[in-house]
């Protein structure tokens, strides 16, 4: 939860930098950013599995078949690229048709928007890849040089935002296009301090990470089960993607609450989703044992700590207001956003409990390994998701400030699905069990 709150952060400022530069690339980055972040968790959640096969080999002291699993890691970031690049730019071109031409709606932030966007897309290679070489360590229970590298690298991301997008000497102000060459960059440093540590001597002769060869066969093995998972990113975050479009063409308004609500949601995001990661392992290591009475004490531990936070927001939120308006006080639209903030306060800090109650509930369904009702509900997300925000914003004309009302029924929505699915216990079926792979698989050697 620190790393994630420490990512958070960082993402956050970067907005903050945009607000203070204009409300038009604060607007068009989010639109970029949401899009981007389809295809970066897609490669990222078949990518994360390997961090499983690094932790089998670790512990079955199968060290010379590490260097191998992870470079079929890295082969994947690589060609995903084939893929990612072209359906990237089309899926940017689509939407355009769709709000312009369907929805007769047209938005200022475009040209904001594919600036931001087109860098992530291009480069988008660099965060699986990261995620690849992080592995090389997690898996094998190795964690404080990640935790200090990843704040270097949040610390240099902040400091690169600040230069580029406001500009600093003979470096001109780049705005969005600024912020998104700070993420690159500070994601590529990463991503070179990692190979070369991967690389040194010492792993080389005890991990062989020297032989760094494509094998289709061994390729397939380490990325096959987490296909799924990253099929699923397509449906659960396209829809946000359309939701963002939505709100930033629909008025200054709801672009406003819009913008400025996703800037501390998604700065708060980090609570759910280190409770995931709790739930995700506590219940894993109760269902492993087949000590199935205790699985559901991994929820209710979620859900206090869940209201632990609820009450701790209650201060930011209600009580001291000027905590997150301050922030934007140096940006254009700050006289507007005193009284949008009261009116939509309550509703955004509603979603952002519901999104906890989301990612706990969601916990039982990882950990149980149900990736096909996982998958499904994803593909009806837009349901409860875009279809309520349009209607209501565009057809009875909701205020723009219910948005996080909506957004809140949402997440609801969905954590009511994960616990009925999870009251059906289907982790108590042998079949549910995780399928280790082979421990005899052909040596990379």
């Amino acid at each position: 939860m620190f790393l994630l709150a420490i990512v958070s952060i960082t993402g956050y400022i970067e907005r903050l930098f945009l607000a203070d530069f204009s409300e038009d690339a604060l607007a068009g980055s989010l639109n970029g950013f949401f899009l981007a972040r389809v295809f970066q968790s897609a490669c990222i959640s078949a990518i994360v599995v390997g961090q499983a096969f690094v932790g089998l080999y670790h512990g079955a002291n199968q060290l010379k078949s590490i260097g191998p699993c992870v470079w079929q890691l890295i082969w994947f970031s690589l060609l995903s690229m084939i893929l990612v690049v072209p359906l990237g730019f089309f899926s940017e071109q689509i939407l355009s048709f769709i709000f312009e031409s369907i929805f007769h709606l047209k938005t200022s932030v475009a040209s904001s928007e594919s600036n931001y966007f087109s860098l992530l897309c291009i480069f988008n290679f660099l965060f699986p890849m990261g995620s690849a070489l992080t592995a090389f360590y997690l898996g094998r229970g190795i964690t404080q040089p990640i935790v200090f590298l990843t704040i270097g690298i949040c610390l240099l991301n902040i400091g690169l935002d600040f230069v580029l997008i406001f500009g600093w000497g003979i470096i001109p102000a780049l705005g969005e296009t600024g912020a998104a060459l700070g993420r690159v960059l500070s994601q590529a440093l990463l991503c070179v301090i990692l190979l070369t540590a991967f690389l040194a001597r010492s792993n080389r002769e005890k991990y062989s990470t020297s032989l760094w060869k494509f094998s289709p066969s061994l390729f397939w093995h380490y990325i096959r089960p987490g296909v799924i998972r990253g099929l699923g990113a397509f449906p659960a975050l396209g829809d946000w993607v359309l939701v963002s479009h939505f709100m930033s063409a629909k008025s200054e308004a709801h672009s406003l609450v819009f913008s400025i609500g996703s800037t501390i949601f998604y700065l708060l995001t980090f609570i759910g989703d280190g409770l995931l990661q709790t739930t995700v392992t506590t219940a894993s290591n109760q269902i492993g044992k087949k000590d199935y009475s205790k699985v559901w004490n991994s929820y209710f531990s979620g859900l206090v700590l869940l209201s632990i936070f609820a009450l701790i927001l209650v201060f930011p939120f209600f009580i001291f207001p000027q905590t997150f308006i301050s922030c934007f006080k140096f940006s254009s639209f700050y006289p507007q956003l005193a009284a949008v903030f009261s009116q939509m306060s309550p509703w955004l800090w509603l979603a952002v409990i519901a999104y906890g109650l989301n990612t706990v509930s969601l916990g039982l369904i990882v950990a149980a390994r149900d990736t096909l009702f996982l998958f499904c509900c994803y593909c009806g997300l837009w349901m409860v998701s875009f279809v309520p925000v349009y209607m209501t914003m565009n057809w009875l004309h909701w205020p723009a400030e219910w948005f996080w009302l909506i957004v809140m029924g949402t997440n609801l929505s969905v954590a009511t699905a994960f616990v009925w699915r999870a009251s059906k216990e289907r982790w108590k079926a042998e079949s549910w069990q995780p399928k280790l792979p082979a421990l005899d698989m052909p040596s990379a050697n």
